[in-house]
């Protein structure tokens, strides 16, 4: 989290949900994107890359159990503004 530490914004995978952590390797779960936010200091964490079922808004509740401040889910066509 060094690297990117006191973005504004964060734009981080959410491949899989956090019962999968572990399971596949080389992505992260939106609890591990969560982490990194948190960790780096982050202002805004965007969560991408989702996976192909379940309820992507479980991802951002996910993320927020571990990360306190605002969580988004990617959008095609959305734009935020730094």
């Amino acid at each position: 989290p060094e690297f990117f530490e006191g973005v504004d914004l964060l734009l981080c995978e959410a491949s899989l949900y956090n019962k999968y952590l572990g399971v596949v390797e080389g992505h992260l779960t939106a609890g591990e994107s969560g982490k990194m936010a948190r960790e780096s200091k982050a202002k805004r964490l965007i969560l991408t890359h989702f996976p192909h079922s379940g309820d992507h808004g479980d991802l951002k509740k996910e993320a927020g159990e571990v990360y306190n401040g605002e969580v988004s889910l990617a959008e095609v066509g959305k734009v935020w503004e730094i």
